[in-house]
């Protein structure tokens, strides 16, 4: 692999974290009233709400990472009394495969850039 090859790749590593937070952000500002009522007998929920409401649109984006890790790993997260069972039941099932997924490709995109610079580093 050539060095023009490795810097583009280097290029859209770097990049792809600002990508995502823009999808975090939109995401975040279309949905996020809109998963909180359907879920706001969560105590989680509520929990964050209060604690991140004066965050401005950073605190939208903290608050909807929350709620996507908690959908996650539903279970655990009704068994521990993070969410409310009824709430999860109640929301749709589509804004939760969407909150689920960019909790997964947000954890693909980490490994991904500590990978890549672990790659460069040690293996090259």
């Amino acid at each position: 692999m050539s060095n023009l090859h490795l810097a583009m790749l280097g290029v859209f590593v770097i990049i792809s974290p600002f990508l995502m937070f823009g999808v975090w952000v939109f995401v975040a500002y279309r949905y996020l009233d809109r998963i909180e009522s359907i879920l706001s007998n969560s105590r989680m929920v509520a929990v964050n709400r209060e604690i991140y409401s004066h965050a401005g649109l950073l605190g939208k984006v903290m608050r909807l990472g929350s709620i996507s890790a908690m959908l996650s790993m539903k279970y655990f997260s009704v068994r521990k009394g993070l969410l409310d069972s009824n709430d999860v039941s109640k929301a749709p099932v589509d804004l939760q495969r969407l909150l689920v997924r960019l909790w997964t490709v947000q954890i693909l995109l980490i490994a991904l850039i500590v990978l890549f610079f672990v790659w460069i580093e040690y293996l090259r």
